[in-house]
């Protein structure tokens, strides 16, 4: 079997997007990639994931094309596969519909930096918090290219009226931003409930700016 500890991952995260209310239902998906071969380990579609098993993950190719696996990979193959080309270095990307985020992306609202671990979904100082793109149809080419281009060199996008994408250099770094941004969706929004929330600046950013480039150095080896 083609990518053990990879297909392993997948599954791993699969679960604990589902048991840390990342998700509902069979939407999501995780993939990760093996920086050696280029092949990528992805989440099946429509497979519970309270069922899913390594065997169930599909390997597939630089192109999309299927590698090894008995199921369908995830209808939104062609959204991980565009992060991936637009990004060398990325091992994982995370898909998720948590709610609070979700609720921002459907209001088409940026996520702005009201907490400095925030940090982690950023390249740069971190000023810019998650940006959101405006809704389009998923499952296609376009769409997939669209993913890419508006998450640049960040770690995190709201996909608008959809869901959240996350990246990182390890399956634990993706990982991370994506609870990381629901927890940070969720103190926005309640925190409307009292006034606008005041996004920091650089110099407030600086110290996580920095310690979340080390993590990313470390993971990448």
């Amino acid at each position: 079997m083609l990518l053990p500890s990879e297909r392993g991952e997948v599954v791993r995260l699969c679960k604990k997007m589902q048991d840390d209310g990342l998700t509902t239902g069979t939407s999501g998906n995780i993939s990760v990639r093996d920086a050696e071969s280029g092949l990528v380990a992805i989440s099946p579609s429509g497979v519970p994931y309270e069922d899913l098993e390594e065997r169930d993950v599909v390997i597939v190719s630089r192109a999309g094309d299927v590698v090894e696996g008995r199921r369908v990979p995830s209808s939104e193959l062609e959204m991980h596969r565009c992060v991936y080309e637009g990004r060398p270095a990325a091992g994982c990307v995370v898909h998720t519909h948590s709610p609070y985020a979700t609720m921002l992306a459907c209001l088409e609202h940026d996520l702005p930096p009201i907490y400095p671990n925030l940090a982690c979904a950023s390249a740069g100082t971190g000023e810019g918090g998650v940006r959101c793109m405006p809704f389009m149809h998923s499952h296609t080419a376009e769409f997939g290219r669209a993913v890419a281009d508006a998450l640049g060199d960040d770690f995190a996008l709201l996909l608008g009226h959809h869901g959240v994408l996350t990246c990182g250099p390890d399956a634990g770094y993706a990982y991370m931003v994506a609870v990381t941004v629901e927890f940070c969706a969720r103190l926005y929004v309640g925190g409307g409930a009292l006034g606008e929330p005041r996004a920091l600046g650089a110099d407030e950013l600086a110290d996580c700016v920095s310690r979340f480039r080390r993590a990313r150095s470390k993971a990448l080896g």
